[in-house]
């Protein structure tokens, strides 16, 4: 995998779990710097981010928001009215 497809799968999971835009440069120069220094450690960037980018991915990116107490994530990002039943109280 290349760095810039590990920057795009990071950049990828914030996006789905909501986070900030404005903290994805910021989020995208850390990740690069840290894949840079893999390089000139004669490493490559899975062996800065392990062999699963999608993990690395979620645990750089934090918990998801929970933009309703109580929601987890998918009903977080739905719409009030047509948030995900298995959060609704039976």
């Amino acid at each position: 995998m290349t760095n810039a497809q590990i920057l795009a799968a990071c950049r990828s999971n914030r996006e789905y779990r909501g986070i900030d835009d404005a903290s994805v440069p910021e989020m995208l120069d850390a990740i690069s710097a840290h894949l840079a220094d893999a390089e000139a450690a004669d490493r490559t960037g899975q062996d800065a981010t392990g062999r699963d980018v999608r993990t690395f991915a979620a645990a750089w990116a934090g918990p998801a928001p929970r933009s309703r107490a109580g929601c987890c994530a998918r009903c977080a990002r739905a719409p009030s009215s047509s948030a995900a039943s298995c959060c609704r109280p039976a």
